[in-house]
Formats: C-alpha cells, sequence, structure tokens
C-alpha cells in the first residue's frame, strides 16, 4: 500500500511540465529528478543533507523547538521500536541474544 501510494504522488507530481521540458515527466522521471537534485553537488552534501535534515530534523528546529522535539520523539520512537523488533526475531530464530 505504501509503494501503490509513493507511486501516486510521484505520479501526481509528475504530471507538470518541468522549466525548459516538452512534456509531463511521469512518475518515474519525477523520481529521477528528484534523486539528481539531491546528488547534484556530489555525494557528501548529500549524506550531510540526509542526515542533518532527516535524522536531526534541523529544519524543523529553526522553526519551532517544541515541534522539533515532537518530531524525534515519533521518529526515534519508530526507530527504536524497530532495532527492538530485529533483535526479538534474531533472539526467536536464531538464539544470538
Amino acid at each position: 500500500m505504501f509503494l501503490v501510494g509513493m507511486y501516486l504522488q510521484l505520479a501526481k507530481w509528475g504530471q507538470g511540465v518541468p522549466e525548459g521540458a516538452t512534456k509531463p515527466l511521469g512518475a518515474w522521471g519525477t523520481l529521477k529528478l528528484i534523486v539528481h537534485r539531491i546528488f547534484e553537488k556530489g555525494i557528501g552534501p548529500a549524506i550531510g543533507i540526509i542526515i542533518l535534515d532527516g535524522l536531526f530534523q534541523r529544519r524543523t528546529w529553526r522553526r519551532r523547538k517544541t515541534e522539533w522535539l515532537m518530531h524525534i520523539l515519533i521518529f526515534w520512537g519508530w526507530v527504536g521500536l524497530f532495532i527492538l523488533t530485529v533483535a526479538a526475531a534474531a533472539a526467536e530464530f536464531y538464539g544470538l541474544l
């Protein structure tokens, strides 16, 4: 369901005609454009953006501190749940813990 939703969102974004183009990009063209823009200045700045803006919510911190705290607690709560689930599954199936 997530993948279908992402495809539909990319298709919606791809209905517009970007500057300099003669036809709409479509879903896959939009995805290629997004990836190209992210890595436009190289992999170093892209990784910095992913880590600072994605994992630590730098832009939200600049806007509102309370909103940032809420996002961080939710995001890292889900990350912690994922890690504990993987650890429990490993212990159950492989007896590692």
